[in-house]
């Protein structure tokens, strides 16, 4: 068994065929087949199972696969670790933000740890939370800063710190069709534009629960969108429907660009997380970057939505989307 081995069984779980998995890998398929298969005579038990629908990992890979992760991040860190002992590299760490946080805890830390610890090399990229765990775990991000759905599941070889919690609220914009209406019911939700993240947040999922517990059609009209610039643009001109943390908006909508919709099934509180690998011991820049997290989130001002949210539908459908 060698790092080699465990990085091929990474890839061919990531992407669920062997041919997407050999490519990304730039190597053939058949190299791709004839690794897996020495991994598997090395350990003595079947790793994956092939099928109609795909390579997917057997009970056994499963298990093994926690830990071939686990190893491959530990491998990557005592290489970095290794170059900054000898001088070749700079101090260095790396940290994936929710688009929830861009504009807010993050580059208040980031900016801490640049003014006092110039020495360090700080890379950051932005993304949905599914997305960062997943490059977490394969020890490409030392830690991740967000705030996931409550129905968004967090591997067992993440450990997750709380540091405060936010209020997600409905919002349109003020040159939305329904911004002059007095009172905004769920029921008018039902047939407009709503802006959604990519596949696989679980978005859609709960928007149905919500609206089928309430007896209710649930929307049919989606806008999938990836860029923050464009979410609150199509907000701007009043053609969506968006769920968002009023902290946030804030930094690209003016307030009276948009208006708040009381709807208590769809205000969630959403708890923000440091979230960090389990097995690995982080490295002295990573300690630093975290230390000024913490101090940043005790800075942040209050909530200016502090209404208690429906907890009890919140936990209901939560519990049906997992």
């Amino acid at each position: 068994m060698d790092l080699k081995q465990l990085k091929y069984l990474i890839a061919l779980v990531e992407h669920g065929n062997y041919a997407r998995a050999a490519d990304s890998l730039g190597i053939t398929q058949s190299a791709l087949t004839q690794s897996i298969t020495r991994l598997e005579a090395s350990v003595k038990a079947k790793l994956i199972e092939r099928g109609r629908f795909g390579a997917h990992p057997t009970d056994a890979g499963k298990l093994f696969l926690s830990h071939a992760r686990s190893i491959s991040a530990e491998a990557t860190l005592a290489l970095s670790e290794l170059q900054e002992s000898e001088g070749a590299q700079r101090p260095r760490v790396s940290i994936g933000v929710s688009k929830t946080l861009v504009y807010t805890l993050a580059p208040d830390a980031i900016s801490n740890v640049i003014r006092k610890h110039p020495e360090i090399l700080i890379t950051s990229c932005e993304g949905w939370s599914p997305d960062l765990f997943r490059r977490l775990l394969l020890g490409e991000l030392d830690l991740v800063l967000s705030s996931p759905l409550p129905q968004v599941s967090v591997d067992f070889d993440l450990k997750q710190e709380a540091l405060f919690t936010q209020t997600e609220v409905i919002i349109i914009g003020q040159n939305h069709p329904l911004a002059d209406h007095e009172h905004i019911s769920l029921a008018d939700l039902a047939d407009q534009f709503w802006l959604l993240p990519p596949v696989g947040s679980g978005r859609i999922r709960f928007l149905q629960s919500v609206f089928y517990e309430a007896g209710l059609p649930p929307p049919t009209r989606f806008i999938r969108n990836d860029s923050t610039p464009i979410v609150f643009s199509l907000i701007r001109k009043g053609q969506v429907i968006a769920q968002a943390v009023p902290e946030t908006v804030n930094c690209y909508l003016d307030p009276g660009e948009y208006r708040v919709i009381d709807i208590p099934q769809l205000t969630i509180p959403r708890t923000v997380y440091m979230t960090m690998r389990k097995r690995t011991r982080l490295q002295p820049a990573a300690k630093i970057l975290c230390d000024e997290i913490r101090a940043a989130a005790c800075a942040q001002p209050p909530s200016s939505h502090n209404r208690a949210p429906n907890l009890e539908l919140v936990k209901l459908n939560a519990s049906a989307l997992s």
